[in-house]
């Protein structure tokens, strides 16, 4: 938490049910903008969103049907958004490497412009080993 109130990186590490994902969440909740975790897999996040929206915090996912979804994601009280690995880099191209297709990629600056995205994690990023090159090197807000 001292790390992300210094708008420095941060890599936490601590075993499950220590409360890593209450950190990001926290976060989001408490600063103006929203979220975005990135998970990686639908049950983590429909858990996620579960736990959240049961708790009085309105968070939104970002699947296949995003493009129905996107008055959801502009609402002021939505704090977090969640989405996967695949729906981020989903455009396959010739040579087998994954890219952001250019409607999500301006759908995320949009997000930022009228939200703010004021933190981006992965959640159980031991599972994203196969997505880490496309995160380094493709950021969806670059």
């Amino acid at each position: 938490m001292h790390a992300l109130r210094e708008s420095r990186d941060a890599v936490v590490i601590v075993p499950t049910g220590h409360g890593k994902s209450l950190i990001h969440q926290l976060y989001a909740c408490a600063n103006i903008g929203v979220g975005l975790c990135v998970v990686p897999t639908l049950g983590i996040m429909d858990d996620q969103l579960r736990f959240l929206n049961k708790s009085g915090i309105l968070a939104v996912s970002l699947r296949s049907d995003w493009r129905l979804r996107q008055d959801d994601v502009f609402k002021p009280s939505v704090k977090i958004l969640y989405t996967t690995p695949e729906w981020l880099f989903s455009n396959s191209k010739d040579d087998g490497s994954m890219s952001m297709d250019q409607e999500k990629k301006n759908f995320l600056h949009q997000v930022h412009d009228r939200r703010k995205i004021n933190i981006v994690t992965f959640d159980e990023a031991h599972l994203l080993c196969d997505w880490s090159t496309f995160f380094f090197f493709q950021s969806p807000l670059t």
